[in-house]
C-alpha cells in the first residue's frame, strides 16, 4: 500500500515583493500602516535625524586636513594663493605674488574688525580699506579687498568668491600684481568666527604710466540671499536637505489623508500629525541652511 504524499508549494513572497511592501509601509499612507507611514512616526523621525547627524559628522571628519584655523594659517594662505593664481592662469593674466606690506595691511584690517565688532569693508567710524594700505606705506595705484567669514575649507572660500561677480572681479583684475592675506579667529558680533581678509594691489612703481588718481575696488558685503546660501552648502548638507524634503512630502501626503485615520487616532492630536511633523521638519531644514551657509563673503 502506497502512502499518499502531499507536496506543498512554497507560498513565500518573492524578495522584490517584500521590498515593495516594506517601502510602502515606510513611506506611503494606507490602511495597513493606519495612514501613518513608518518614516514619519517617532522612531522614523529619530532615524532620519541620526542619518543627518551622521552625514554632517562624516563631512567634518573628512575636511579636518583642510580646515581653516590659526594653527595652519600659513598652509591655508599658501593654498589660497595657489588657487587664486590657478584662476588667473586660466584666463591668461599674470599671477600674483605675496607682498609683506599687504599681509600687514590685511592683519591690521582683521584686527580692526574684531576690535570694533563689525563685518564690512568700511568700519563704523568710516575707515575705508585703503587706510590700512596707507598705514603700511604700500604706494598703490589700484587695490581691492575680499572678505570671507566662517568658511571651513579653502575650496569653499574660493568657490564663494568666484561665484560672486564682485569678488571674482578682484581675483581676476589683470592689473594686480601683489596680494596679501590675514586669517584670524575670535568673537565677532556675538559668535565665534574665522575671518579672512585678502588685499590685492599694484604698486605705483610697477606701472609704466602712473595714474595719479588712486582707485580702490571692493566687493560689497551684502547679506546672503537664499540662492547664495543654497549655493554655498556642502554636499553633506545638500544630502540632508534631500532626505528632509522626502520626509516633508510624506508628512504632507499623510496630512491630506487624515480623514482615513482610524477613529481613535482621528479624535486625538494625531489627526494632524502629518502637518505638525512637516512644520517641524521645515524648521529643521531652515536651520540646516542657515548653519550650513554660515560662511559669508
Amino acid at each position: 500500500m502506497k502512502a499518499k504524499i502531499n507536496k506543498s508549494k512554497k507560498t513565500g513572497k518573492p524578495l522584490a515583493a517584500k521590498i515593495s511592501q516594506s517601502v510602502k509601509m515606510l513611506v506611503v499612507p494606507h490602511a495597513k500602516n493606519e495612514y501613518r507611514p513608518h518614516l514619519i512616526r517617532i522612531y522614523g523621525i529619530v532615524a532620519v535625524l541620526l542619518i543627518i547627524i551622521g552625514l554632517q559628522f562624516g563631512y567634518y571628519l573628512t575636511i579636518n586636513n583642510n580646515n581653516l584655523s590659526i594653527e595652519n594659517s600659513n598652509a591655508t594662505i599658501t593654498k589660497l594663493l595657489a588657487q587664486t593664481n590657478a584662476e588667473r592662469v586660466k584666463v591668461g593674466i599674470p599671477v600674483l605674488k605675496l607682498n609683506e606690506k599687504l599681509d600687514q595691511a590685511a592683519t591690521l584690517k582683521v584686527q580692526d574688525m574684531f576690535n570694533n565688532q563689525y563685518w564690512a569693508h568700511i568700519s563704523p567710524s568710516g575707515a575705508t580699506p585703503w587706510k590700512w594700505l596707507d598705514a603700511v606705506d604700500y604706494d598703490y595705484s589700484e587695490a581691492g579687498e575680499n572678505l570671507a567669514k566662517n568658511y571651513t575649507t579653502v575650496d569653499s572660500v574660493m568657490s564663494a568668491w568666484m561665484n560672486s561677480p564682485e569678488h571674482r572681479g578682484n581675483i581676476l583684475q589683470p592689473d594686480y600684481r601683489d596680494i596679501g592675506f590675514a586669517i584670524a579667529m575670535g568673537d565677532l558680533n556675538g559668535s565665534h568666527s574665522t575671518v579672512i581678509v585678502a588685499l590685492y594691489g599694484i604698486n605705483s612703481e610697477d606701472l609704466s604710466t602712473i595714474d595719479n588718481s588712486k582707485m580702490f575696488i571692493s566687493a560689497d558685503s551684502y547679506g546672503p540671499n537664499l540662492i547664495d546660501r543654497l549655493e554655498s552648502l556642502n554636499l553633506a548638507t545638500d544630502a540632508s536637505l534631500v532626505v528632509l524634503a522626502l520626509v516633508i512630502v510624506i508628512s504632507i501626503v499623510a496630512h491630506f489623508n487624515r480623514h482615513k485615520l482610524p477613529k481613535a487616532l482621528s479624535l486625538s492630536w494625531r489627526r494632524h500629525h502629518g502637518a505638525y511633523k512637516a512644520v517641524i521638519l521645515i524648521i529643521i531644514s531652515i536651520a540646516l541652511i542657515i548653519i550650513g551657509s554660515s560662511g559669508r563673503v
